[in-house]
């Protein structure tokens, strides 16, 4: 039920703050995801940090051993460092 009720605020465009403010998703978003779900704003959080810390430990390694050109490479990494520090508001 949690779910459904999610998915009609969206529909309905009602957004959170936040979302209002900034015009994306950001970590409050995301923690309120994880309360209404069940799951509580500290396993949330945890969950958050750690795929914050993955993508940021690994996604230079993987774009690096792509077949993409460097200038493509290097536009990828800097939409990904910004997606990251949205990921920190």
């Amino acid at each position: 039920m949690a779910i459904h009720n999610l998915l009609a605020s969206e529909v309905d465009a009602e957004f959170s703050d936040v979302y209002e403010q900034y015009g994306y998703y950001t970590r409050p978003d995301f923690v309120l995801l994880a309360e209404k779900i069940g799951l509580g704003a500290t396993v949330g959080e945890r969950v958050i940090q750690k795929m914050i810390n993955q993508v940021s430990q690994n996604f230079e390694k993987v774009l690096n051993q792509s077949s993409c050109s460097s200038q493509l490479t290097d536009a990828l990494k800097a939409h990904i460092e910004e997606r990251l520090g949205r990921m920190q508001r």
